[in-house]
């Protein structure tokens, strides 16, 4: 039995994820959240089953997604400690959660910590993790197993989370944004917001897809697209001058500032 300790959307797209393609039974998930709307939520949209209280839920299960909020995470610790056991892998997904704040949380048992991101939903998330010594190869290869169905999976050190978070946690919300600024632009000369809103997200798809599968680097596409004097030499100009580069570093670095203080 796989359980989850709260029901957020990350918690919901991993669940979907797991469930597409009939991968796992409904039957095989159990689920546990404080908020009882989301709680029936989820228990409606995916026919899981549905724990009484975080207790009944790591009594039941073997593995246990920890998708809490950061600052709730030591109240659920004190809630299970008791009935917690070596057998059962802990998986959390709570950005800026340290391992160490885990294992002194859960003393010996086997951690995963797990950076996805919102992708998963459509099967193509970058989940990057990292494990604590205690955690075994059959615990990690059964993180991989999970959020390779789901996308990219890659372990890496944890001293690198903070900058993950940033960049792949927080990634899809970043490129949406910038997607939104240019369709609003793209309305302002000349289109309907039907037209731009259709232009952009094709025009992502198709960009992402080549850098992908033609393992392009982005700097080699940039030039492969700005001809000499042409409309992307243009506005890669008007980037550069109004500090685009800068705006973007801002924004990683305040993302990885909240992410050492979560």
């Amino acid at each position: 039995m796989i359980g989850f300790i709260g029901c957020g959307k990350m918690a919901s797209a991993i669940i979907a994820s797991m469930l597409d393609g009939s991968r796992l039974s409904p039957k095989e998930i159990i689920a546990f959240d404080v908020n009882q709307t989301v709680l029936q939520t989820v228990k409606e949209k995916f026919r899981i089953g549905i724990a009484e209280n975080n207790v009944e839920l790591v009594g039941k299960s073997e593995v246990i997604f920890l998708a809490v909020k950061p600052q709730d995470m030591a109240k659920v610790f004190r809630e299970i400690r008791d009935v917690v056991s070596r057998e059962k892998l802990f998986i959390s997904i709570a950005a800026g959660v340290s391992l160490e704040e885990l294992t002194r949380g859960l003393p010996a048992m086997g951690i995963v910590r797990v950076i996805p991101n919102i992708a998963c939903l459509v099967g193509e998330t970058m989940a990057c993790y990292t494990a604590a010594e205690s955690a075994s190869e059959k615990d990690k290869k059964f993180v991989e197993t999970v959020f390779s169905r789901a996308g990219k999976v890659l372990e890496v050190e944890e001293k690198k989370m903070h900058a993950i978070t940033a960049l792949s946690g927080s990634g899809p919300g970043f490129i949406a944004f910038f997607l939104d600024e240019l369709s609003k632009a793209a309305v302002k000369n000349g289109l309907s917001q039907e037209e731009a809103d259709l232009l952009a997200k094709q025009t992502f798809i198709g960009t992402a897809k080549l850098l992908s599968e033609k393992d392009i680097h982005p700097s080699t596409l940039v030039s492969m697209v700005a001809s000499k004097g042409g409309t992307t030499e243009a506005g890669l100009k008007a980037f550069e001058q109004n500090g685009f580069s800068e705006i973007v570093e801002a924004a990683i670095k305040a993302a990885v500032r909240r992410s050492k203080v979560m």
